[in-house]
């Protein structure tokens, strides 16, 4: 398997989801800006000329704001979940093996699926979070790619997948250079 099957291996498995999120975000998107233009630009609510109590004008104003900002960060991450972090290693190929299983080991990966130069597997991360990993070796690097495993679907991870994706990346980075 080569980087290029390794890759659109992983964005074929994940269209449908990719397809889901920006769906979600676009409603998000459309849903906030509906309630922008019916609040604040024709009289669709009465409560908008009562002066006296103002809690439902400002819950309107969070509603709205709080949709198309959550709606505009899923266009930004949604990209972000389907990318890789590349090491660039020269080692053999038998020694990023041994280096992968110290990195099983030391994050206690399950369910593993392994093909030639390829791995796959689940990680629980802090509070039992589940996250999918996947890790290709070849001559020149290592490609790294996590996603959080939602079973509700969903791109909102608070920055988990990256961190977990930090954590394998810097056990490798000490694994290649033992003496730092």
């Amino acid at each position: 398997m080569t980087i290029l099957e390794f890759k659109s291996n992983i964005a074929r498995k994940n269209r449908i989801d990719k397809i889901y999120n920006y769906v979600i975000t676009s409603l998000a998107i459309f849903g906030g800006l509906f309630f922008l233009y019916k609040f604040e630009f024709t009289e669709w609510y009465e409560i908008k000329s009562l002066a006296v109590n103002v809690a439902p004008k400002i819950m309107i104003r969070i509603l709205y704001i709080f949709l198309i900002t959550v709606g505009l960060y899923g266009i930004w991450r949604i990209p972000h979940l389907y990318s890789f972090s590349q090491i660039k290693c020269l080692s053999p190929i038998e020694d990023k093996l041994t280096v992968i299983e110290k990195v099983k080991i030391k994050l206690n990966f399950s369910n593993q699926k392994v093909s030639d130069n390829s791995f796959e597997c689940k990680y629980l991360g802090l509070l039992y979070n589940p996250f999918l990993v996947r890790i290709f070796i070849d001559e020149e690097s290592y490609l790294i790619n996590v996603q959080q495993i939602d079973p509700t679907g969903g791109f909102i991870d608070f920055g988990n997948s990256n961190r977990v994706k930090n954590k394998i990346t810097k056990i490798i980075l000490k694994s290649k250079n033992p003496e730092s």
